[in-house]
């Protein structure tokens, strides 16, 4: 797909105060983001096909929630490779591969939807491979592994997280191993994983058609 041929819109979606102060509170800040292995807090900005932003779908566009999908939230649906949560990228190519059910226009266009949504939490990144393809398919946050991490994971060019790592941690950062991937067992581009809905706020839905 050729990014140059999309035709773009980004509308701001209706706050609302009980998710953002959830979300945010008074300890909100920008911070380095994580090393290989390590953990830091963290408030960055990441994107969310909106086929995967609700489990709810009202009759009319957008599907992204109604009346406010920061009042909604997010609720975990068909992705399980690294555990029951909410997916998210910091490359749109990589998000728009997961928009399903596209709006067909009368030109023989097709019209996508994506969310931008601000993510709060201390990383933990992981570089390496799932050690068989369900290895993490029942993980619903990232301190229930534990010391287990290592029987899940195969790290590639680092070491394992620690226990007291990750139990300090409330993201799961997976970093993308390009050439060095193995398809079903690890990704070519990084990915994010929220387990819990409230550390995601929904702060504009884009609009583009290819």
């Amino acid at each position: 797909m050729s990014w140059r041929s999309t035709r773009c819109r980004t509308t701001p979606l209706p706050s609302c105060t009980r998710s953002t102060e959830r979300t945010c509170g008074t300890r909100t800040r920008r911070s380095p983001p994580c090393a290989s292995c390590t953990t830091a807090p963290t408030t960055r900005s990441w994107m969310c096909s909106s086929s995967m932003a609700s489990s709810h779908r009202p009759t009319s566009r957008p599907r992204i929630g109604a009346p406010s999908p920061a009042a909604r939230g997010f609720a975990p649906r068909c992705c399980h490779m690294f555990g029951l949560g909410i997916y998210l990228a910091d490359l749109s190519q990589k998000s728009h591969r997961y928009c399903s059910q596209p709006e067909l226009l009368p030109n023989g266009r097709r019209r996508f939807r994506m969310v931008l949504c601000s993510v709060l939490g201390r990383a933990l990144e992981v570089a390496g491979h799932l050690k068989y393809k369900e290895a993490m398919h029942d993980v619903c946050n990232v301190r229930a592994v534990g010391d287990e991490l290592k029987d899940m994971i195969e790290p590639h060019c680092c070491s394992v997280p620690s226990k007291h790592a990750v139990e300090g941690a409330d993201l799961l950062a997976v970093k993308g191993l390009g050439g060095a991937v193995r398809p079903g067992y690890s990704v070519v581009n990084s990915e994010y994983i929220a387990y819990h809905p409230y550390q995601c706020l929904p702060k504009y839905q884009i609009t583009y058609e290819v």
